[in-house]
C-alpha cells in the first residue's frame, strides 16, 4: 500500500497489483487501485484487475444476486424436445422465487464439466423436491455440440445457450476464470455459496435446506 501511495501514476504501481493480486481479498484490491492515479488506472492491466475484485465483491456469500440476459436462446426447459427460438431469457426468471437455484455456467467442450454432470444430477435428484432447482448456462456458441450433449446427458434442468458469441457479457459479471463455475443462490435471492464441484454443491444445500 504504501508503495502505490508513493507511486500512484507509474508502471510500479501496476507491478504492485500484479504481484498482490492472488494475495489480496477484492475489498483490500480495490482499496489498493483506489490510490492509483491516471493514466495508469484507466490501463488495460489495473481496470481488468478493478472489475475482477467488484465481481468477485458482488458475488461473495451474502450479496444479492446479479441478473443477466441471455439473448436468442434455443432452450432447453425441463426437456429433451428443443424449445422455440426465445429472443431473451432472463435469470431472474428463475432465481428468488423461494427456491434454491444453482447457476451452473459450463460449456459441452469442457471435460470437467461433462465428468460432474452425473455427481450433479445424483444432487439435483436428491434435492429436487425439496426446493432445488438448476439453472445451466452454456458459454459456448456451438449450438449444435450443446444441443447434441444435452440430449445425450438427458440433463433435466433448465438449460440455455447463448449463440450470439456475447457469453462473455455475463462470465464478466460473475468473474468466470474457469469453467465450471457456480453459485448457489438462496431462496431470498442473495448468493448462498461459491461451488467448485458437486461435493460442495451437496454440502452447500445440504446445509441450506436443513
Amino acid at each position: 500500500f504504501e508503495t502505490v501511495k508513493a507511486n500512484p501514476d507509474n508502471a510500479i504501481a501496476t507491478l504492485v497489483v500484479s504481484d498482490a493480486m492472488y494475495d489480496l481479498d477484492p475489498e483490500k484490491m480495490l482499496e489498493l487501485i483506489s490510490y492509483i492515479q491516471e493514466p495508469v488506472k484507466s490501463g488495460r492491466f489495473i481496470a481488468s484487475r478493478e472489475k475482477e475484485a467488484a465481481a468477485q465483491l458482488d458475488t461473495k456469500p451474502g450479496m444479492k444476486y446479479t441478473d443477466f440476459t441471455v439473448e436468442h436462446v434455443y432452450g432447453y426447459d425441463r426437456s429433451m424436445d428443443p424449445q422455440p427460438l426465445k429472443k431473451e431469457v432472463k435469470f431472474s426468471e428463475y432465481v428468488g422465487k423461494g427456491t434454491y437455484v444453482l447457476v451452473d455456467f459450463w460449456s459441452p467442450w469442457c471435460g470437467p464439466c461433462k465428468r460432474e454432470i452425473p455427481n450433479i444430477k445424483a444432487v439435483y435428484e436428491q434435492y429436487k423436491d425439496r426446493g432445488f432447482e438448476i439453472y445451466q448456462v452454456s458459454l459456448d456458441v456451438d449450438n449444435g455440440l450443446w444441443a447434441r450433449v444435452v440430449r445425450e446427458q438427458k440433463l433435466p434442468w433448465t438449460n440455455v445457450s447463448d449463440i450470439t458469441g456475447t457469453a462473455s457479457r455475463y462470465a464478466s459479471i460473475y468473474n468466470l476464470s474457469k469453467l465450471p463455475s457456480a453459485f448457489l443462490i438462496g431462496a431470498d435471492g442473495m448468493v448462498n455459496a461459491t461451488i467448485s464441484d458437486s461435493a460442495s454443491l451437496a454440502a452447500a444445500i445440504e446445509k441450506a435446506l436443513n
